[in-house]
């Protein structure tokens, strides 16, 4: 030894890991741990305190004593062996209670919950306890610095033969044990020794990259108290015997069977492979560690990656022979393991949150005394959850524990976790050939709640089912009703069927006929209203195509679609002239006319519901946009459905406030036109998200309303919205999560709904009515006929509190994309769901991610991919990265959204070609972009890098992106404002954008601004400067020098042209809204001259 006995000696690796964990919580006793040994039959007081008195005096290490006085470096702890002054043990009479073992059992657990303070001169307890004259209790408690559970198993066998010894009247000789002051030396040459070089490389070469941290909590907080629960299961009998004879014959152990359904189960609930487990190893490596008493216990970090489509057996046989290679390298300290990890990965947290443990009771059993044996804990652990499996080999019981952390689970949701187990445990006995994606994990009951109870959602709405069918009926119950409302406008339901009839007879003449695909590209206004229900009317399929869309991609779509016709107007269909298409004017006038007369008894068939109904382009991961195609049926099922759930009526008025482009403005307007209700709608400038929408709301007294979440958040910040929106009744929103604040703010005093579902499922699959009470990310359940299913990456059902990805079936499901059968093939799927679902099921894979509470809602969660909602369109990061790619000067491109609480931006991180002259610059890739791009899509900042950083395991790392977003992008040079409009404007770009700096010569778009961020410089102008400005008005002049030369120009210089150049561009996109807006102004005027 390096140091007399009276000294103090340094703690082991082990001890030091105690030590730290202990000061991070010094007045828990969560390092606490006992054992009883509980004797079933009648001891003997005063020969077991004998038995207990003999253990100490052999055993120096359990006398061990912590002290921060006698070390060089202050502070820092030193241990020491303490007199051999024998403690005291009390005997405990429990025989006179009602319950004698729970009263001991409470006894017992706050005892080993009474913390110890480390510097105290003893740091172990015993106690007997009596519970009746055959039963009696040895309690004995230490703390983690002194022993492991190894050592405490030990001491309490010893401690039972000692007992025996002296009952039998031959009291054994004294065996002077091991000292645990020995392992110290021991330790010190293995920390010098080539091994240690080895072991080093092995956990360096292991930890190389990080894998995502596995867990399983989904609520609570994981920085708050560490109470802890338990949740046991007991295997035993034939179901042991099972467990020992596959361990037999498939050659591996018993820990290394319960271990290996462990990360099976982990692997089934979570969907990750790569898993780091903290593995409670024994580390006793020489022959005196085995008969120590002390703390040897190591924690490994066991990485294991899962291969699901292996056979169950060897999965097992793969994971044994990983477990024992990495023991052979156990005695690396944990510690330094972190330390060298945090050096390459600074930003890593915690490798794991999962702890396991093995541990053999193995207590021998003499004919003259039955013995068992029981762990205690502490009721606290700093991990989520610890798994422990106890072998009680005298008892012929393997005991399972699931040790959980009460701030992040519920008693209910482990008692399911363990239930689950146990169900994956019996099948893999029983079907060993299996392979892990496949065994069962859900009972027969769980199965079917969740596949057959969630989903009880049958209607059977009757035989008019598709929209043609119900806007005639409407008609002919409420004819001379308002149906559209466009500003001062108004068409009833009449002179709207005579409209469509008449548009649709020309249409039917030009040979537009089931599956005719045509394209409609109008303004916002009556004759978008007609000019689609004339295409429905006529048996074709509508493909709407919003105006303001780059030239680029409505050309793409008319392509793509081999759009026979195009429904427009003179103004706007201009912009796409010399296509193969068939240009069909759609006018105001043309409502009007004795040819409507002579319609009147020209008949042809109403579509059929397998028959195509629309076409909507959403975009897609490849850089294109993809068409999905909806039938008839799915429809007639959405227009009846939301006329159930909405209430719809004679009496609703409901505005149609969403591009034709955009799914919504399907709900929006099909349904009520088949309930008597009222589209209203206005101009673009009217229905500016902001101010003018509040007012448009109020003066038409609209009291339903369909809008994301975003715009909502708009419309509730302007001054007296209260007030102006009390007509609204219902509110939904949708395409988008929607935020607590907003959910509660338009919960008051009217009905609101937050909704659900793609494009390629007919708008609206889930629903629910926020109450105050739910989580506004609940998205609720499914509506009339749909289906929803949360199914693993193998399509396996998840059950209740398990993210899993929604795949949807029932009526209304697209036929697919239009001319993508490879993509339609890899989206629409047919699902084997087990005995509940017979037959496989065509679903739809949505790349959403959700769970279910147990209720049946669904918990909205995120996406598979890096498809995203910014107010309410649908947006797939991909495609405005590959775009960026094509661009000559770009090598990568990455984008990411940013949300600076002020709403979610885009932000697009260029790197540059190698080899280039000159970096590209910000407002080079926006304009390339909006050439290509709807506004939606373009990034509103866009970033040139040198490299972008990576994660740990070689990808673009999106979440420190997300921070570097954070940084304001530059201003130009000579921006000081030279004027007192430049300066107020100074100040509201900077409000408005959340900036600090902003440059006068600096295009709004380009500092991140968008349409919404315009509207608040808009309403803040008008208050500050100038009542007069108009929205266009900002757009024209989109710096501030340029908007402040406008403003101080007299009112009379209102026909200046537009500022074009460094400060103030003019992209394609907004040339085609000004166009849009000039055709616009045109039918209006054409309108008037009607009437």
């Amino acid at each position: 030894m390096n140091a007399t006995p009276s000294g103090t000696f340094p703690l082991t690796q082990a001890q030091k890991r105690i030590w730290f964990m202990q000061k991070m919580h010094p007045d828990s006793g969560f390092m606490n741990f006992g054992l009883s040994v509980k004797f079933l039959t009648h001891v003997s007081p005063e020969l077991l305190k004998k038995a207990v008195a003999q253990f100490i005096l052999e055993n120096d290490s359990i006398r061990l004593s912590i002290t921060t006085l006698a070390s060089d470096d202050p502070g820092m702890p030193r241990q020491y062996i303490s007199p051999e002054d024998l403690p005291d043990i009390p005997l405990l009479d429990f025989r006179n209670e009602q319950a004698p073992d729970q009263a001991a059992r409470r006894w017992v657990d706050a005892a080993t919950r009474q913390p110890y303070p480390l510097e105290a001169s003893r740091l172990y307890d015993f106690a007997l306890l009596r519970l009746s004259d055959t039963e009696s209790w040895l309690y004995l408690k230490c703390h983690h610095i002194l022993g492991d559970g190894t050592a405490l198993v030990q001491a309490g066998a010893d401690i039972v033969d000692l007992y025996l010894c002296l009952a039998r009247g031959q009291a054994r000789d004294f065996q002077k044990k091991p000292s645990y002051l020995e392992a110290i030396d021991r330790e010190r040459a293995y920390l010098e020794s080539d091994r240690y070089a080895q072991d080093r490389h092995y956990w360096d070469e292991k930890f190389r990259t990080l894998p995502e941290t596995v867990s399983l909590a989904r609520t609570g907080n994981p920085t708050g108290s560490l109470e802890s629960g338990r949740c046991g299961f007991s295997i035993d009998g034939s179901r042991r015997e099972r467990v020992d004879a596959f361990c037999r014959e498939s050659g591996v152990s018993p820990s290394a069977f319960f271990l290996a359904v462990f990360y099976a189960y982990l692997y089934r609930m979570t969907g990750q492979r790569d898993m780091v487990l903290a593995s409670i190893t024994g580390n006793r490596t020489s022959p005196q560690d085995k008969h120590t008493f002390g703390m040897f216990a190591g924690v490994a970090a066991f990485r294991y990656e899962v291969d699901p489509q292996q056979a169950f057996i060897a999965h097992c046989q793969t994971l044994a022979k990983e477990y024992m290679r990495m023991l052979r390298h156990q005695k690396y300290p944990y510690n330094q393991l972190v330390a060298r990890t945090r050096e390459r990965h600074p930003d890593a947290g915690p490798l794991f949150h999962i702890g396991t443990e093995f541990q053999v009771m193995n207590f021998r059993i003499e004919d003259e005394v039955r013995v068992a044996s029981e762990i205690h804990f502490s009721g606290s652990i700093t991990d989520e959850m610890h798994f422990h499996v106890k072998d009680h080999t005298d008892s012929g019981t393997y005991q399972l524990d699931f040790e959980y952390r009460r701030a992040l689970f519920g008693e209910d949701e482990i008692a399911a976790h363990g239930e689950r187990y146990m169900n994956l445990l019996d099948d893999a006995l029983s079907h060993p050939e299996r392979t892990v994606a496949d065994l069962r994990l859900l009972s027969e009951a769980e199965a079917g709640q969740i596949l057959i109870d969630f989903n009880r959602t049958e209607r059977d709405f009757g035989p008019q089912r598709t929209f043609a069918e119900l806007f005639a009926r409407q008609v002919s119950r409420t004819p001379d009703a308002t149906a559209v409302e466009f500003g001062d406008e108004r068409l009833t339901y009449r002179e709207l069927e005579q409209w469509t009839r008449r548009l649709a007879h020309g249409l039917r003449s030009r040979g537009v006929a089931a599956e005719s695909v045509v394209a409609v590209m109008l303004p916002k206004g009556p004759e978008l209203i007609a000019a689609m229900i004339a295409v429905l009317r006529a048996g074709g399929a509508y493909l709407p195509i919003d105006p303001d869309y780059p030239a680029e991609r409505i050309a793409y779509m008319l392509n793509d679609s081999q759009a026979q016709f195009l429904m427009t107007s003179a103004g706007i269909g201009q912009t796409v002239a010399g296509g193969t298409w068939q240009v069909i004017p759609v006018e105001p006038e043309e409502a009007q006319g004795d040819a409507v007369e002579e319609l009147a008894d020209v008949h042809w068939p109403f579509p059929g519901e397998g028959d195509l109904a629309y076409i909507i382009y959403t975009s897609g991961s490849t850089g294109q946009p993809k068409g999905v195609m909806i039938e008839h049926q799915g429809l007639g099922n959405l227009i009846h459905a939301l006329k159930e759930r909405l209430g719809l009526s004679s009496r609703t008025r409901i505005l149609q406030f969403s591009s034709c482009s955009f799914d919504a403005s399907v709900a929006e307007i099909f349904p009520v036109l088949c309930s008597g209700g009222t589209l209203v709608a206005d101009t673009r400038e009217a229905m500016l998200p902001g101010k003018p929408l509040v007012e448009l709301i109020g003066q038409k007294a609209v009291n339903l309303l369909i809008s994301p979440a975003s715009v909502l958040a708009v419309l509730s910040e302007v001054p007296g919205s209260a007030s102006a929106l009390r007509t609204l009744e219902t509110v939904v929103s949708g395409g988008e999560p929607c935020p607590a604040e907003v959910a509660a703010a338009w919960s008051v005093n009217r009905r609101f709904i937050n909704a659900y579902g793609p494009t390629e499922a007919t708008v609206w699959v889930t629903d629910g009515t926020f109450d105050g009470g739910k989580l506004p990310s609940d998205i609720g359940r499914p509506i009339a006929n749909k289906k929803v299913y949360l199914l693993d990456e193998h399509r396996k059902p998840v059950p209740v509190g398990v993210t899993g990805e929604i795949y949807i079936g029932g009526t209304g499901l697209a036929r697919g994309y239009w001319s993508r059968p490879g993509l339609t093939a890899e989206r629409f799927v047919e699902v084997e769901l087990g005995q509940s679902v017979p037959g496989a099921v065509r679903l739809y894979r949505t790349g959403d991610l959700a769970r279910y509470v147990p209720d049946g809602s669904l918990e909205y969660i995120g996406r598979t991919d890096h498809q995203v909602k910014i107010r309410g369109h649908r947006i797939e990061l991909e495609e405005i990265e590959n775009v960026l790619g094509l661009h000559p000067g770009i090598r990568q491109a990455v984008v990411v959204v940013h949300d600076d609480g002020s709403g979610r931006r885009l932000v697009a991180f260029v790197v540059p070609a190698a080899g280039g002259t000159d970096k590209p610059q910000t407002a080079e890739l926006r304009a390339y972009l909006q050439e290509r791009l709807p506004a939606f899509m373009v990034p509103h900042f866009v970033r040139v890098v040198d490299r972008l950083p990576l994660t740990p395991s070689g990808k673009a790392d999106r979440a420190a992106l997300s921070k570097l977003a954070l940084e304001e992008p530059s201003v130009t040079e000579s921006t000081a404002p030279l004027n007192p409009a430049e300066e107020v404007l100074t100040r509201i770009w900077k409000e408005a954008l959340g900036l600090t700096r902003v440059g006068v010569q600096d295009h709004f778009f380009d500092l991140g601004g968008d349409s919404f961020r315009l509207l608040r410089v808009h309403q803040s102008v008008r208050d500050a400067l100038d009542d007069t400005i108009t929205v266009v008005d900002l757009f024209r002049f989109p710096t501030i020098r340029a908007l402040a030369a406008h403003l101080n120009q007299s009112r009379g210089t209102a026909g200046q042209e537009e500022v074009v150049g460094s400060g103030g561009r003019s992209t394609s996109a907004h040339r085609m809204a000004f166009q849009r807006k000039e055709e616009m102004e045109r039918q209006k005027r054409l309108r008037t001259q009607r009437r």
